[in-house]
């Protein structure tokens, strides 16, 4: 009789658990449909229902810890990830997972402890790569970043996204080729993207490839007219190719967009007095003097411009500040010189040609002899 017993109870108990278990399915299924539905409350209430039914339910920890983390309960997805690897070792995007939770709560030094326990336990899946490589940026470790997203692309292919924060790494790392490669790529994708072009056209500039860095800008130009930066740089490549009267263009609509941009001015007061543009260059070099009032270099291309008009006084004007700022300015004292020949000032243009070639300017020796003879003439009659 006593044996009869120890078996009725035992055929319950199994009846019982084959109950649990079939009730434990059904709420995993219902929190299934309900999580696919975006009703991700419900799906948590029904996994929970599921555990209940059976605690040692790992893919139900899993799930209920993805749910968790689309209702923004992070420390309860943590805690269900790491039961879910607890009670089965082998689910291995749970170590991803747990990764994005941490990031998630702001943790990114656990994150990141995790993305690689979930690289090193699932090697190909790719977006443990992809978020590692995420934070490695964010913390610019830029050659390491480009190392996980090199592995994600190997992984899955055309993922624009991935290509293009690869080449910012490279970018970042002065591998402006390798940038320019990937930009590439991301375009061939898709091409409607302004700011790759405008990494692409600054890629183009650091190696000095002007005309394609034009190409790019000029594309910029068309999809945003208002953008004075684009137009900016554009006059940049074309004033290093000395296309002075494209780049001048350039810089003129720049100042239009916007009034107070300083490289525009300086780069604007170049073109001005290569074009012999010689009031504008006076105007723009006003402009820039003060901005730089302690740069010799603007005082003297000014008074350059007054030469060429016949302005000798203020061109004069400019050579004593040009001197002032930088008495070896060798320059200086040779175009003073002329200045005050104009001026009929024969001993001091002399004075200042000598000193022009003594600071070692060689076209002033070549006027010494016709400048300081024709005073020397005159001083003898």
């Amino acid at each position: 009789m006593k044996i009869i017993t120890i078996l009725l109870c035992l055929g319950v108990s199994i009846t019982g658990f084959a109950q649990n278990k079939k009730l434990s399915i059904e709420h995993f299924n219902k929190a299934i449909e309900a999580f696919n539905q975006k009703d991700y409350a419900e799906a948590v209430n029904e996994y929970s229902q599921a555990i209940e039914y059976n605690p040692t339910y790992a893919k139900a920890f899993y799930n209920r810890g993805n749910a968790l983390l689309n209702v923004k309960k992070y420390k309860r997805a943590i805690a269900d990830f790491q039961k879910s690897l607890e009670l089965d070792p082998e689910t291995k995007k749970a170590h991803f997972y747990l990764g994005y939770a941490h990031q998630l709560s702001g943790d990114k030094d656990t994150a990141l402890l995790h993305y690689s326990r979930a690289i090193k336990s699932l090697p190909e899946f790719e977006l443990s790569y992809v978020y590692r490589a995420a934070i490695l940026m964010e913390r610019k470790k830029y050659n390491k970043a480009a190392e996980d997203y090199t592995h994600a692309i190997s992984l899955k292919e055309g993922q624009y996204k991935w290509l293009l924060n690869r080449a910012l790494c490279y970018y970042q790392e002065k591998k402006y080729e390798e940038a320019i490669a990937d930009f590439t790529e991301v375009l061939a994708i898709k091409n409607d993207q302004t700011n790759v072009y405008t990494y692409r056209s600054k890629s183009y500039l650091k190696i000095k490839e002007y005309e394609k860095a034009i190409e790019d800008l000029t594309v910029l130009v068309k999809k945003e007219p208002k953008n004075e930066e684009h137009r900016f740089y554009r006059g940049y490549a074309r004033l290093a190719l000395e296309q002075i009267a494209l780049a001048d263009k350039d810089f003129k609509q720049v100042l239009l967009l916007e009034p107070t941009h300083k490289q525009a001015l300086l780069n604007k007061a170049i073109t001005s007095l290569q074009l012999k543009n010689y009031e504008e260059t006076i105007a723009d070099h006003t402009a820039v003097i003060k901005i730089k009032p302690t740069s010799e270099k603007y005082y003297l291309n000014r008074g350059i411009a007054y030469m060429n008009l016949k302005q000798y006084e203020e061109a004069e004007v400019d050579f004593n500040k040009a001197i002032e700022l930088d008495e070896n300015f060798a320059v200086a004292w040779f175009n003073r010189a002329n200045a005050r020949n104009m001026l009929e000032q024969p001993e001091n243009a002399c004075a200042d040609m000598r000193q022009s070639a003594r600071l070692g300017y060689k076209l002033a020796f070549d006027y010494i002899p016709s400048l300081c003879e024709d005073f020397n003439m005159a001083q003898k009659k």
